[in-house]
C-alpha cells in the first residue's frame, strides 16, 4: 500500500468516526428535523430501472434567482457542501404497483434495481417513481423519476457538463471558483446553441422517437440540484446526471478518466443495440477516454464532438492534441471533430443525418442571439 493510499485509508477512518459521533449527536437532539430525499434521474430498459437518490436532513436551500447576492450562492454552495445526510436510511421505491425497498449507504446514497414484471409499452420514456422514507417518527414522501428510451431509438447522446454545456473554465483555477461558488442556476451561462442542438439531437429524425441524453461529470453531487435546476431554466433537455462522492473515502479521489469512461461502458452494456454519439470538451481529457472507447467497442460510436475551450487561440497544444487524437479515432472507423462552436456540431449532424436540417436554422439563430 502506497504512503497516499495509507493516508488516504486514515483520512476516511477519521471521517467515519467523525460521522459516527455526528448522527448519534444528531439522532438524540435533532429527531424532529425534517428529512429530505434528494433524487436523481434514473434509468434504465423496457424491463429495468435503476433508481438513485440521497436521504439527508433537510438543507433549507432557497430557492435561487438572478439577484442573489455573493454571499447568499456562497451560503447556499456551503450548505450543499455541509451535509447532514442519514446512514443507511431505508427507502421504499414504487413503480407502477411494484415495490422494492433498498438501504442506503453509510453517506445517505442509495441505488436500486427494479427488474420490471411487467414490460413497459414501446412508446415509454419518461417516468415516475414515488420514494418514501419512513423511520416511525418521521416520514417524507418524493416523486422521482426515469428514462428509458424509445424502442427505436435512433442513438443516445453522452455528454460531459462543465466546459461543454456549462460555461466552467476549467482550465482556470480561479474562474472555475467564482463559476462555481459564486453564481447560482440563474446566473450560470451555457454555451451559445445548446440546448437546441441537444433537443434536436434528442428528437433525432424519425417522428415520435426520444433518444435519450445521458450527462456525465466530475461534479459532485452535492450540487446536483443546481444543476438540474439550470437545466430546466435553460430548456437543455433533461436526462440521467452521472456526478461523483465529494466523501474522502468515496470514489472521488479516484482518477476522474475512470469515473467517465466506467459510466459510459455501463450505458453500452445496458443498451447493445443502441449506438452513441459522445460530446466533450478539450480542457481536461475527454478526447482520449472517447478515444478508448471507440477503440475497444468497435462500431458502437457513430460520432464524437470535442468543444474547443480556447476557440480565439487556434492550434494550441490542446487542439494539437485532439487533432492527433482525431486522426487515430478516424483509423478506428469513427470522425471526432474539434468544434469551435455548436452550429459547426449541428452541421455535422445534419450531414450525417443525425438532425433534421430543418433544425439548423433555429440552432443558428440561438448562436447568433446567446450572449457569452
Amino acid at each position: 500500500m502506497s504512503l497516499w493510499q495509507r493516508l488516504r485509508h486514515l483520512v476516511h477512518q477519521l471521517e467515519q468516526w467523525w460521522d459516527r459521533l455526528w448522527q448519534r449527536w444528531r439522532q438524540t437532539s435533532l429527531q424532529q428535523t425534517p428529512v429530505t430525499i434528494v433524487p436523481y434521474i434514473g434509468h434504465g430498459t423496457h424491463h429495468l430501472l435503476r433508481i438513485r437518490g440521497r436521504v439527508l436532513q433537510n438543507r433549507h436551500i432557497p430557492p435561487a434567482t438572478a439577484s442573489d447576492s455573493i454571499w447568499r450562492n456562497l451560503r447556499n454552495i456551503y450548505r450543499r457542501f455541509i451535509t447532514a445526510e442519514i446512514p443507511y436510511a431505508e427507502v421504499t421505491v414504487q413503480f407502477d404497483d411494484q415495490q422494492e425497498k433498498v438501504q442506503a449507504d453509510d453517506e445517505g446514497y442509495f441505488l436500486v434495481e427494479l427488474h420490471l414484471e411487467k414490460p413497459l409499452p414501446p412508446d415509454a420514456y419518461w417516468l415516475n417513481v414515488e420514494l418514501t422514507y419512513d423511520d416511525g417518527q418521521r416520514t417524507t414522501q418524493v416523486t422521482g423519476s426515469a428514462v428509458v428510451p424509445s424502442q427505436n431509438a435512433e442513438y443516445g447522446i453522452v455528454s460531459d457538463l462543465d466546459d461543454t454545456v456549462l460555461r466552467s473554465e476549467v482550465i482556470n483555477w480561479f474562474k472555475l471558483a467564482r463559476n462555481t461558488f459564486l453564481r447560482n442556476a440563474h446566473t450560470r451561462l451555457p454555451f451559445h446553441g445548446v440546448a437546441e442542438f441537444y433537443q434536436a439531437l434528442q428528437d433525432g429524425v424519425t417522428p415520435g422517437i426520444h433518444n435519450p441524453i445521458y450527462y456525465v461529470s466530475n461534479s459532485p453531487y452535492n450540487l446536483y440540484d443546481m444543476i438540474e435546476e439550470f437545466f430546466r431554466l435553460r430548456e437543455i433537455p433533461l436526462g440521467p446526471i452521472f456526478l461523483r462522492d465529494f466523501g474522502v473515502g468515496s470514489d472521488y479521489f479516484v482518477a476522474s478518466r475512470r469515473h467517465k469512461k466506467n459510466r459510459i461502458e455501463d450505458l453500452l452494456a445496458l443498451h447493445p443495440d443502441l449506438p452513441f454519439i459522445l460530446i466533450g470538451d478539450s480542457g481536461e481529457y475527454d478526447a482520449s477516454i472517447y478515444l478508448e472507447i471507440i477503440k475497444e467497442y468497435p462500431g458502437r460510436i457513430i460520432a464524437v464532438y470535442i468543444r474547443d475551450v480556447e476557440p480565439n487561440r487556434p492550434d494550441t497544444t490542446r487542439d494539437q492534441r485532439v487533432k492527433l487524437l482525431a486522426k487515430e479515432a478516424e483509423k478506428a472507423g469513427c470522425e471526432m471533430l474539434l468544434i469551435g462552436d455548436t452550429l459547426a456540431a449541428a452541421k455535422h449532424a445534419v450531414e450525417h443525418g443525425f438532425i433534421l436540417p430543418s433544425k439548423l436554422d433555429d440552432i443558428a439563430a440561438a448562436v447568433e442571439a446567446d450572449q457569452p
